[in-house]
């Protein structure tokens, strides 16, 4: 498409978008490191668990050479999100869970920072339940890659559900498909494309199983647009390994867009351009989730519609 590269002039390499050194830093976080956050994140969870009696486990099928180190972030933000929703149902304050800047390298040290912050939250948590229980030293890792991390990261993420009681709420998948929705609309608007389009008809008999077929949908058109700019791009057949469709499954896919969407942002140069927070919603279901979904891919097909 010559509107969308040539706009711009560059090529961006994909080299660019792998783990990157600052030699700026004193000490470089490694992936080895960084999974060893999680591997505490994990104990966390089940100390939380175990102090609520849930015996419970979640299987979680474990996904295998398909991330990328943005799909870390969005895991460690899909964390908190749901730790903020725990922190709402004891009547503690909550705070937006952040948004990070689009940029070509996410580095291990984000990562570390971000696993820092999530188990900032459980030692808050586990005061406020009297929880005096601290995880056992593991010992350091070894050869530990993105794929490691992320899986023990989403297993940690499907453990918290058990937690909470309960799957997410269609108004808060809401929430993260607005904000994919605002994604799409700033970058139109970066592209100067006129955006005359409407939202689909709703189908009110829209199931979860609905939801994702259009999520994916709506990958596979990033996807299309990554390829134009020269990015390494996700395998999205892989990512439908689960074979129950729930909401938590539909939350991590959202999230999955919403790291897709960053690799256009950075593209275009929106360096200061984060997501916005989540607003909240109610009595929201799945028509509503499919259709602003069905809508956002709409307005990103306007982009590969001018090749």
């Amino acid at each position: 498409m010559r509107l969308f590269t040539g706009y711009f002039g560059v090529y961006l390499t994909l080299i660019g978008w792998l783990f990157g050194n600052d030699s700026s830093l004193a000490y470089e976080i490694t992936l080895d490191e960084v999974y060893q956050q999680a591997v505490q994140i994990n104990e966390e969870v089940e100390i939380v668990k175990q102090h609520f009696n849930i015996t419970q486990k979640t299987e979680v099928v474990a996904l295998q050479n398909v991330v990328f180190p943005r799909h870390l972030w969005q895991k460690t933000y899909e964390i908190l999100f749901k730790l903020s929703i725990l922190r709402r149902k004891f009547n503690l304050v909550v705070l937006a869970v952040p948004s990070y800047e689009p940029s070509n390298t996410i580095t291990p040290l984000a990562i570390y920072e971000q696993e820092q912050r999530i188990l900032t939250e459980f030692s808050l948590l586990k005061r406020y339940l009297g929880i005096q229980i601290i995880p056992s030293d593991k010992g350091t890792f070894t050869y530990k890659t993105v794929m490691d991390i992320f899986n023990l990261l989403n297993h940690s993420s499907q453990q918290i559900d058990l937690i909470n009681k309960g799957e997410l709420s269609p108004s808060v998948l809401f929430s993260q498909a607005m904000r994919v929705h605002e994604d799409i609309v700033l970058i139109l608007n970066t592209l100067e494309i006129k955006n005359k389009t409407t939202p689909p008809a709703k189908n009110l008999e829209a199931t979860p199983t609905d939801v994702l077929q259009t999520a994916l949908q709506l990958l596979r058109e990033i996807k299309r647009l990554q390829k134009l700019a020269g990015f390494e791009t996700l395998d999205t057949y892989a990512l439908t390994a689960e074979t129950t469709v729930t909401s938590n499954i539909l939350f991590h896919f959202t999230g999955i867009i919403l790291a897709e969407l960053q690799t256009l942002k950075a593209f275009l140069h929106l360096r200061y351009a984060a997501t916005v927070n989540s607003n909240l919603y109610e009595d929201k279901s799945p028509a509503d989730v499919q259709q602003i979904l069905g809508w956002s891919l709409k307005q990103l097909r306007l982009i590969y519609a001018l090749n």
